[in-house]
């Protein structure tokens, strides 16, 4: 065989190896049997009467799915694609309020096949302020001469809950994890040299899953800051 014949033969054999390749990328990919999420749930550790909590919301990745009464108490949720999801369940009461929920899990479904995910326990949803403040004279606080702003939190029986400083033109800070209860808020702006110049106090209630918002005077402390 000459030079230009095994070229040729070269060629050749290189052309049908692209074709093989370009054939073997060009076929679809073999498609997996979807898969099922068997589900059930338990409100902790009272029941759903007691604990007030009405209808339970299925949120899958992040989209709410459904809403079921919470003493159907199980789910099975069909046509899954096989790969992980996530699940969330918020349990709510008879106005349609969060105050329980199982939080953000994790499962992994298999193709073709049950995946069951048991006994998802619901707890209380606590309850999450935003606070605000303000100055009694209309004045910001440069103006004031306050650059920071301490915060208490005391539940009823004065026990302390948590404690911040936070810079005064924030003007809003988000306080979270707040069980159910009455709750003592004082908050001191600061002089420069570390005295308490202007003093704020609000009294709240907190329900189970609740997102509140106050707005607080800071009232001069120039005449004492008894509230």
């Amino acid at each position: 065989m000459n030079r230009s014949e095994k070229t040729r033969v070269g060629v050749g054999c290189f052309i049908l190896l692209l074709t093989i390749l370009v054939g073997a990328c060009n076929e679809a990919p073999e498609l997996q049997e979807p898969g099922t999420l068997s589900m059930s749930w338990r409100v902790s550790p009272l029941g759903c009467k007691a604990a007030g909590v009405v209808s339970v919301e299925i949120e899958l990745n992040g989209e709410a799915i459904e809403t079921l009464s919470c003493d159907a108490g199980q789910l099975i949720i069909e046509g899954l694609e096989p790969r992980a999801h996530t699940i969330n369940l918020h349990g709510q009461d008879s106005s349609g309020a969060v105050i329980f929920e199982s939080g953000e899990q994790a499962v992994g479904i298999a193709a073709g096949d049950v995946t069951t995910l048991g006994d998802v326990r619901l707890t209380a949803k606590p309850g999450v302020l935003q606070l605000n403040w303000h100055f009694s004279n209309g004045r910001l606080c440069s103006a004031n001469n306050i650059k920071e702003v301490e915060i208490d939190i005391y539940d009823s029986d004065s026990f302390p809950i948590d404690s911040r400083v936070e810079r005064c033109d924030d003007a809003v800070t988000v306080i979270e994890g707040l069980t159910s209860g009455d709750f003592v808020i004082e908050l001191r702006a600061l002089s420069p040299a570390g005295r308490m110049a202007y003093r704020g106090l609000e009294i709240l209630s907190v329900k189970r899953g609740d997102l509140l918002s106050r707005d607080v005077e800071l009232v001069s402390c120039e005449e004492g800051c008894d509230l």
